[in-house]
């Protein structure tokens, strides 16, 4: 569940290592009409701050039933300190209701590295 995601803990050995940056840290696509079938877009950007260059593929986690998420481009490279911007994008089925949620996640050479949640409401 986006909402509880970290449930208050912090992981400072986590926060210390963090490779790349995120902003937002999690991205909402607020209410839509469940009639409407929008689709609707939202910038992410990616900051590396370890001093290598890194390849990460980015993909979206498990699909929730009336909302497609997709995100492009699909793999960036960013040298050290350098930052890039990526595209959400949100498909709302028309006639979907409720809250529809999941996790752009991240990976480097199959490790995880970060994750983003996306959450839409569904009215």
């Amino acid at each position: 569940d986006v909402n509880i995601v970290g449930a208050g803990l912090e992981n400072l050995l986590a926060a210390v290592n963090a490779t790349l940056a995120l902003d937002p840290v999690s991205l909402s696509f607020n209410a839509v009409p469940s009639g409407s079938g929008q689709t609707r877009q939202l910038a992410l950007t990616l900051s590396n701050v370890s001093g290598s260059t890194k390849t990460l593929d980015l993909a979206i986690g498990t699909q929730p039933a009336g909302v497609s998420y997709s995100v492009s481009p699909a793999t960036v490279s960013l040298a050290a300190g350098a930052s890039t911007t990526v595209t959400v994008t949100m498909q709302a089925a028309v006639g979907a209701t409720g809250h529809k949620q999941a996790f752009l996640e991240i990976t480097e050479g199959g490790a995880h590295v970060a994750h983003a949640a996306l959450f839409t409401l569904m009215k």
